[in-house]
């Protein structure tokens, strides 16, 4: 284990006591957009003063020391925009965490009867268009930086996250309700018990008949359904899971499903344009920066993957900003090379 020394400690408290107050100012802030740094800082001489002892004592105790003797993995990247497969090895090597395809799609597109056509909108309403629409199936792509809206014909509401994928017909017909995900998309399900409403997401599939959820399926290491409000039944090739509120379901690597509690907060701050991680490990934030910023992420070291903080910052932050942000943790550093962000 590695030593962490009082100083160490206390300075890591008064960072995440910064970020927690971040998270507040975003989450009470009317606008999200990127001056919140102007704000914050405002906010900060109201607030960050007053009582900074006792505000420290009732943080989340994010730990700041982790086990250093871990296996080290090389994580073999596909140019797909999706997380790549860990694969253990016996040489400590860099590896990578996210890796973008350099040709995706820069703008949201849809794709009805073959066509595929550039959408300036980023709100796509099926219901209100429904009768001069014909029965083809719809694919809607986004791109790195951006979300879709999108709402069925049945008057189902989703968003869909960056580097996402979703398919489903124009009208639906027939005794259910289903489209195929890949990506991350947050659903609200239009109630029709007669017909329920299937999500398809490559190894795993969600059913409901009306309710609130998260799907994130952007490949095999990172596919799990977290729900809101409501009831889903999530099933693979080999086990099945009935979900309640405040509960989430994610793919072992033996292709079980393993339930846990969720936070609701966290589980939504992304439709909301903030990214929210309560005692996460490095290499789920570096997925999401880099999914987000359309950027290469790389580790240096497999020991800095598995270190755990609490970052919370507006999606529409410069890149350059997220990385000082999260430089100031002082355990991890990030550092921008040309196409790539190495953490160090």
């Amino acid at each position: 284990m590695m030593n962490c020394n009082n100083d160490e400690l206390t300075n890591s408290a008064m960072e995440r006591e910064e970020v927690m107050l971040r998270d507040y100012y975003l989450r009470h802030s009317e606008e999200l957009k990127p001056d919140v740094d102007t704000g914050f800082e405002e906010f900060k001489e109201q607030h960050f003063r007053k009582g900074r002892a006792g505000v420290v004592k009732s943080l989340y105790w994010v730990a700041a020391c982790i086990a250093a003797s871990v296996m080290i993995m090389v994580y073999v990247g596909h140019k797909d925009g999706r997380e790549v497969q860990p694969v253990a090895t016996d040489v400590a090597s860099e590896f990578v965490a996210y890796e973008r395809n350099v040709s995706a799609v820069r703008e949201i597109t849809v794709t009805s009867g073959g066509i595929t056509k550039v959408v300036k909108s980023k709100n796509l309403d099926y219901l209100a268009q429904k009768s001069n629409v014909l029965a083809e199936i719809q694919t809607v792509r986004t791109p790195y930086g951006t979300t879709a809206e999108v709402t069925l014909a049945d008057g189902t509401e989703i968003i869909l996250n960056a580097g996402g994928i979703l398919t489903f017909p124009a009208t639906f017909t027939g005794g259910e309700r289903r489209v195929t995900l890949r990506g991350e998309a947050y659903f609200k399900v239009a109630g029709d018990s007669a017909h329920p409403f299937i999500v398809d997401a490559g190894n795993m599939e969600t059913r409901v008949t009306g309710t609130e959820f998260n799907v994130r399926a952007y490949g095999a290491a990172d596919a799990v359904v977290a729900l809101v409000e409501g009831s889903v039944d999530v099933s693979t090739s080999s086990d099945k899971k009935h979900l309640s509120p405040g509960e989430g379901a994610l793919i072992t690597a033996n292709g079980m499903l393993r339930t846990e509690n969720i936070d609701a907060d966290a589980v939504r701050a992304w439709t909301s344009g903030e990214f929210y991680f309560d005692n996460e490990e490095m290499l789920v934030v570096a997925r999401e920066i880099g999914r987000w910023y359309g950027i290469n992420v790389v580790f240096n070291n497999m020991r800095h993957a598995h270190t755990k903080v609490f970052f919370s910052a507006s999606r529409y932050e410069t890149l350059a900003d997220i990385i000082a942000i999260i430089n100031s943790f002082d355990n991890v550093k990030m550092q921008l090379e040309k196409d790539k962000i190495v953490v160090n």
